[in-house]
């Protein structure tokens, strides 16, 4: 029998597959963090966390340095600048 960490683990799984993603991995999107112009960025991955979506993305050229890697809310992501 799960413990509750576990349930909302699997919970989560499960959302993630029946989720419509709006964006693909590989998709060029932008992030406004409220500072500045909106961030160019690309997505690497995408799950759900809590029961809300969420993108890994990372700038481009920078695929295999992973400390630029950031995770970012569904709702912050943007197809246009």
């Amino acid at each position: 029998m799960p413990n509750a960490n576990q349930a909302a683990m699997i919970a989560d799984l499960r959302a993630a597959g029946g989720h419509p993603w709006q964006h693909q991995v590989g998709d060029t999107v932008y992030i406004d963090n409220g500072t500045g112009p909106a961030r160019r960025m690309i997505v690497g991955s995408m799950y759900i966390q809590d029961g809300t979506p969420r993108y890994i993305v990372y700038p481009p050229g920078k695929k295999k340095s992973f400390g630029y890697h950031v995770w970012v809310h569904e709702k912050d992501v943007r197809s246009q600048p």
